[in-house]
């Protein structure tokens, strides 16, 4: 559990910089309210989880192609027989 976790379970914010001081965007703390923010955290990391996972599925299926066409194609001629 990170450290903004309140007790009850739901994060707290923090709070945004001050972005424009006399008309200048502050770079600096744009940059530093970014990256103190981890509202959206888990949710990125499902996300790669899941490409990643994709990525392995993909891979396995261009892998063995060949051989998963002839599996299907034997099944689809075994239930051709079926129907004769």
């Amino acid at each position: 559990m990170s450290p903004n976790t309140m007790a009850a379970g739901t994060a707290s914010r923090a709070k945004p910089a001050r972005i424009r001081r006399a008309g200048v965007t502050m770079l600096p703390s744009i940059l530093t309210a970014v990256w103190a923010d981890d509202s959206g955290q888990d949710l990125v990391e499902y996300a790669v989880l899941v490409l990643i996972l994709l990525m392995a599925v993909g891979a396995t299926i261009l892998l063995f192609r060949d051989r998963i066409g002839a599996l299907f194609q034997t099944s689809a001629d075994g239930l051709a027989d079926l129907r004769s």
